[in-house]
């Protein structure tokens, strides 16, 4: 008999396995024989975490409920799905099927391992945590997921939560007395002509005619990235819309029901026509409706439209003030101390919505946060994309720096 079976899990001799002690730590083990008594299994094992030959006897009771697993090392980067869940912030979660816990990441694509343990089969590669195309309620929210992977191509990662902010709480109708419900996603420029004229009170409002033109750009421009054969029949009706050679003119609208009786079906457009008949269309806006400059056209005007300069952070007198929305995963990780220490900078230079923390993790590796303000005095905490170009140049300003010191001391 060379191998058994324990909890629907085949285990042979020569396997190399990992069990967890009454310190609940993980040890790694090689099965060399075992025999079966009546309650349990008697396992004899090498420990492979010595650097001498080591052998035990471990017994494996049927009745309890032990943790063994074998051992394994994924030597790639392996695919996982995941969900999305609103936090403050969107944030993708998977049950992991090592730790038996859900792992919180703050984007798709390659993400670092959150197991504790070492001998985690994601441990050494990571993982690449893809959505399903079913975990979309909605066409518009499947396409504010479109939006936010073409923002990706051009900007980092926090302008980009800036744009996903603002047209996200213009199709829910958050923004602009639910104005946003009625004509998301098909958006012409008088979209842009009917905010700027009736809802120009509201606080952000430039940064939401900034998103709105991103939106309408890339739509003009590009292929959705992500594809789903659910939204097969919107997705056709919103390229034949904004593929429409009169998009920015007044007559949009009409031309293109009498040009496509599919479209007309959809409510937003016959809302959208009743509001923008009586608005014409602003000349300084033209450059929006040609692909390359239109694109051009918001690069130049990232800094003065929205992001750092249009982010009105509050004035902080006392740190008490001040919410921190930690992910639980960096929760682990943070003393009192560094979270006291992390409110204290917030509070030494507030005009900074965004900005880096160095720390070390449990298992005493490097460990860089990012802090970024939300609102209302909320400050959120959470992974740092340590690819993105912001983080990239905030690194390479660190060693600047640091040369500079050296080359002053050689001179002094």
């Amino acid at each position: 008999m060379n191998s058994f079976t324990y909890n629907n899990e085949v285990f042979n001799i020569n396997d190399e396995i990992i069990i967890k002690n009454t310190q609940k730590r993980f040890i790694k083990y090689k099965m060399i024989d075992f025999i079966q008594q009546n309650n349990y299994y008697n396992l004899q094992l090498k420990d492979l975490e010595e650097p001498y030959d080591k052998f035990t006897n471990y017994k494996l009771y049927i009745n309890k409920k032990i943790i063994i697993k074998k051992y394994i090392s994924n030597n790639e980067c392996k695919e996982v799905y995941c969900k999305k869940m609103q936090k403050k912030e969107l944030v993708y979660t998977f049950h992991c099927d090592f730790c038996n816990i859900s792992h919180k990441h703050n984007r798709l694509g390659k993400n670092d391992c959150k197991c504790t343990s070492s001998y985690s089969p994601y441990y050494k590669c990571g993982y690449i945590l893809k959505t399903s195309e079913f975990d979309f309620e909605n066409f518009n929210d499947y396409l504010f997921y479109n939006y936010k992977l073409l923002l990706k191509e051009t900007l980092h990662n926090s302008t980009i939560e800036w744009y996903a902010r603002f047209i996200k709480q213009f199709y829910l109708g958050i923004l602009c007395n639910s104005y946003g419900k009625s004509v998301f996603p098909y958006l012409e420029l008088n979209t842009i002509d009917t905010i700027k004229t009736h809802y120009s009170h509201e606080p952000k409002f430039n940064n939401l005619i900034t998103t709105i033109r991103k939106f309408r750009s890339l739509m003009q421009t590009k292929e959705l990235p992500y594809y789903s054969i659910q939204f097969k029949d919107e997705i056709d009706k919103l390229y034949t819309f904004y593929n429409n050679p009169f998009l920015n003119k007044k007559s949009t609208l009409n031309n293109l029901i009498s040009s496509n009786n599919s479209i007309s079906s959809n409510n937003s457009i016959s809302s959208n026509n009743s509001i923008s008949s009586n608005i014409s269309n602003d000349s300084n806006y033209d450059s929006d409706s040609s692909g390359d400059s239109c694109i051009y056209h918001d690069q130049n005007n990232l800094e003065s439209d929205s992001d750092e300069s249009d982010i009105e952070i509050p004035d902080i007198k006392n740190a008490s003030y001040i919410t921190l929305d930690i992910e639980d995963h960096i929760l682990e990780d943070l003393k009192k101390s560094q979270l006291n220490e992390i409110k204290s900078m917030i509070m030494k230079d507030s005009s900074n919505f965004l900005f880096y923390f160095k720390t070390v993790d449990r298992r005493n590796e490097r460990l860089w946060i990012t802090i970024q303000y939300y609102e209302n005095y909320i400050w959120g905490i959470s992974d740092t994309n340590l690819d993105s170009p912001h983080f990239m140049d905030y690194k390479q300003e660190i060693i600047e720096e640091q040369n500079r010191r050296i080359t002053d001391c050689y001179y002094d």
